[in-house]
């Protein structure tokens, strides 16, 4: 079975605050959620933010 991301959507007051793998996803401007199958849906979340990368 392949891994999937743990993804927790939690509503406090009249905020949504979504959660990938316990990481807060923050300034989140547009969300689509689908049911893709059986325990599983896709996921599209467009926010903004800056990218470091890391060499190996």
């Amino acid at each position: 079975m392949d891994k999937v991301n743990n993804v927790e959507l939690q509503v406090i007051g009249d905020k949504y605050h979504i959660f990938v793998n316990g990481v807060e996803i923050i300034q989140v401007s547009n969300v689509q959620i689908s049911k893709t199958g059986i325990g599983k849906s896709k996921l599209v979340i467009e926010f903004e933010g800056i990218i470091e990368t890391k060499e190996q």
